[in-house]
Parts: C-alpha cells; sequence; structure tokens
C-alpha cells in the first residue's frame, strides 16, 4: 500500500507543477554584428616549378566571406596562347589578354587545391614569365 501512495503523491506534484494547457515559455537571444569583408588568394609553394608544359604553383588557398560571393582573377603575359588554369578537377582556359577570371562564386567559400598552368606542347613559355592573382568580393565591403 505504501508504494502506491509515492506514486500517487508523484503524480499530483507533476500535476501542480505543469498546470493543463498553460504555454510554455520560450524566449530568443538574437546577436548580429559587421565584420570586416575578406577575399584573399595565394599559392603554397616556394617557387613555382615548371616540368614541361605545365608549370606547378602549388596549393592554391583562398577564402572569403563576402555573403555576395567573390571572383578571382589571374593576370598572366599577354598573347599566352593555348594555356590552362587547372586548380583541383576545373580547367580555366587563359585568356590571350592576360587577364582571366578563374573562380567566380555567388557564396563565401573556403577552399584549398592543387593549381598548375598546363601550356599546349606546341606553345613556348614566355621569357619573362610573372602572374599575378587578386580576390574581389562581390557585395559591400565593410
Amino acid at each position: 500500500m505504501r508504494r502506491k501512495l509515492q506514486l500517487f503523491a508523484t503524480g499530483i506534484a507533476l500535476t501542480v507543477a505543469f498546470p493543463v494547457g498553460a504555454e510554455p515559455i520560450s524566449s530568443e537571444l538574437r546577436i548580429t554584428g559587421v565584420v570586416p569583408t575578406i577575399c584573399n588568394v595565394s599559392f603554397r609553394a616556394g617557387m613555382a616549378t615548371s616540368t614541361g608544359s605545365a608549370i606547378d604553383l602549388g596549393t592554391m588557398s583562398r577564402f572569403c566571406n563576402d555573403s555576395a560571393g567573390y571572383r578571382v582573377v589571374l593576370q598572366t603575359p599577354h598573347g599566352l596562347s593555348n594555356a590552362t588554369f587547372v586548380y583541383g578537377s576545373v580547367r580555366v582556359p587563359l585568356s590571350a589578354d592576360g587577364e582571366t577570371v578563374i573562380i567566380d562564386s555567388s557564396q563565401p567559400e573556403l577552399g584549398a587545391e592543387p593549381a598548375r598552368i598546363e601550356i599546349d606542347g606546341k606553345a613556348a613559355l614566355p621569357d619573362n614569365f610573372n602572374l599575378s592573382v587578386r580576390a574581389e568580393p562581390k557585395g559591400t565591403i565593410y
């Protein structure tokens, strides 16, 4: 009999603690902030190395926190024809005018892939082969 009384007493305590039909209590906390826009691209390699018809650039790392996305632009010597920029499994033909958009993203990203420039076997590398790369945010810069 004692055991039944204990269970009955527990049931009464729960009924009192949570009345029938009561609305659950909830609250909301919102935190907002403005962070600076950061977009960058870099190559992790001591020096680019040329092996036959390819220039190994090492690992291309990129980061952009712009919610509208970003572009990565590669500048190469003018007149470089039959060349392709390769990162990961993506292949982008290089423009003969020397400026090529190699990434055009509509969202923020973080990534790193091996990168190289492949040159058609018939084309010769220019004597003075310089390249530069820049990341451009698409949205508002803070």
